[in-house]
């Protein structure tokens, strides 16, 4: 999920930042489409690699308060011991 999230800010900022320079640019569509590209790959792995630190303990703290942690049960105690 971050890694989808960070292409599509990366991709979002490239746009933008490629968009207000694409004038200055001896080939506007193909810079714009290179900083779309390195925008995107490397909010991609910003967020690749950063989502867990930010939304990582909120989510185990929500999932081990609704008993979705992965643990599953102990499932019982055995036996009556006659």
């Amino acid at each position: 999920m971050g890694l989808e999230w960070g292409f599509f800010a990366g991709a979002l900022l490239g746009v933008l930042g490629g968009g207000l320079q694409m004038s200055s640019w001896e080939s506007p569509l193909f810079g714009w489409a290179i900083v779309t590209a390195s925008f995107s790959a490397i909010g991609g792995l910003l967020g690749y690699f950063c989502y867990d630190l930010i939304f990582g303990s909120q989510i185990r703290d929500a999932l081990s308060l609704s008993g979705y942690d992965g643990g599953g049960t102990d499932g019982g105690g055995g036996g009556d011991g006659d």
